[in-house]
């Protein structure tokens, strides 16, 4: 009896493949997890993912360009474990996404390589039901101490390490019914923008016009105070506005002016002879350096009216005070000259005596006209300045 057991020990011991080998199991470098499907009922033509996450040392390679495929074949899941199961379809596989290698462990447990390989699938088929994704392997080779990859793949024999199935739920119809929108088709014009548009030009316009109609205002209120001369105290106010204007701009005055002179002087030649002629030359001159008398003083806010005789010129400029002759400038002299040869023309045609040296009062007077001009710019530059 103890000869039969010990022959029935030698037995199994030579049946034994490790012991036929004189090695004992061995450890693969290499483990794959397999995910699960996301999301977990899988409909129609919509994708979905399944995530392998590849455990692995230093010693292992996986070949990428090996792991990637176009389609699988989907089998029915019939609940037999271990069965051969028939095939109903095919799965489409629309990208795979492969992540940054992680370095996992410690010096006292050793170090392994982790690295996520997210398959994105697509099935469209007719038939519904509980279906499984059919296992795949990852390939890989031995990569020994200072190889290089290429090395490795060249020389490497290629091994590999299956997955395991995954079983999914696969509809063909869409779950939830999606809401219908009538605005999907019908495109609405953008109100609020063009209102904005219509706001913001109505308050430009308004902000626009509130400022030509305060600038109007500050020059209106800026200019100088008109001054009147009391007759009975003789004395002068400067507050109260001006009465009279122009009719005529002060250019086209002294361009009637300096036109009118030359007409005079071309009628003097026959004025000498003629004393209808003399006569109307002078009521002519004396016209012309009225007006310009007018329009000067308008110009400059000075209270004198189309009524105001020679006399009453003369006197509102002699009694102008020293600021406001200041602010005539050397215009005051001139226009008080001219002033003092209007009156003297003024008794003569009051008087019907006969005008004398109306060639060269003209001269004179154009002469007048012409200083008149250049202070005038230049009271006006100092103005402006002000």
């Amino acid at each position: 009896m103890r000869y039969k057991l010990l022959g029935l020990t030698i037995i199994l011991l030579v049946a034994t493949p490790s012991f036929v080998s004189g090695q004992g199991p061995k450890m693969s470098p290499i483990i794959v997890k397999t995910g699960k499907p996301i999301p977990s009922v899988v409909k129609s033509g919509e994708p979905f993912k399944i995530t392998y996450q590849a455990t692995y040392t230093d010693a292992v390679l996986i070949i990428e360009d090996q792991m990637r495929f176009d389609s699988l074949i989907l089998v029915a899941d019939n609940g037999k474990t271990g069965s051969a199961n028939p095939a109903t379809g095919e799965v489409e596989v629309v990208n795979l996404v492969i992540s940054e290698k992680v370095r996992e462990g410690s010096d006292e447990t050793g170090f392994v390589n982790v690295q996520d390989f997210t398959y994105t699938f697509m099935i469209i088929n007719e038939r519904k039901g509980n279906d499984k994704i059919p296992s795949f392997n990852f390939i890989w080779v031995r990569k020994k101490a200072g190889m290089t990859a290429a090395e490795a793949k060249e020389r490497g024999q290629l091994k590999e390490f299956p997955t395991r199935e995954v079983g999914i739920s696969y509809v063909t119809s869409i779950v939830r019914s999606p809401t219908v929108d009538i605005r999907d088709g019908t495109r609405f014009d953008n109100f609020k923008v063009m209102a904005s548009r219509a706001s913001m030009t109505a308050y430009g316009t308004v902000g626009l016009t509130s400022l030509i109609a305060l600038i109007t205002i500050v020059r209106f209120y800026r200019r100088p105070g008109v001054i009147k001369i009391d007759s009975e105290s003789n004395t002068v106010d400067e507050s109260v506005p001006q009465i009279s204007a122009p009719k005529l701009s002060l250019r086209k005055v002294r361009r009637n002016f300096v036109q009118g002179l030359k007409e005079v002087k071309q009628e003097s030649a026959s004025a000498e002879n003629d004393p209808s002629v003399n006569a109307k030359t002078g009521r002519k001159l004396y016209s012309l350096v009225r007006s310009l008398l007018l329009a000067e003083l308008s110009e400059d806010s000075v209270n004198v009216s189309d009524s105001s005789t020679p006399k009453q010129i003369g006197e509102t400029l002699r009694k102008l005070t020293e600021k406001q002759k200041r602010a005539l400038g050397s215009r005051h002299k001139t226009l008080l000259e001219m002033a003092e040869r209007l009156q003297v023309q003024y008794q003569t045609v009051e008087s019907g005596d006969r005008f004398s040296g109306i060639d060269a009062e003209a001269d004179r007077l154009n002469q007048m006209s012409a200083c008149l001009k250049r202070s005038w710019w230049k009271w006006r530059k100092n103005r402006h300045a002000r």
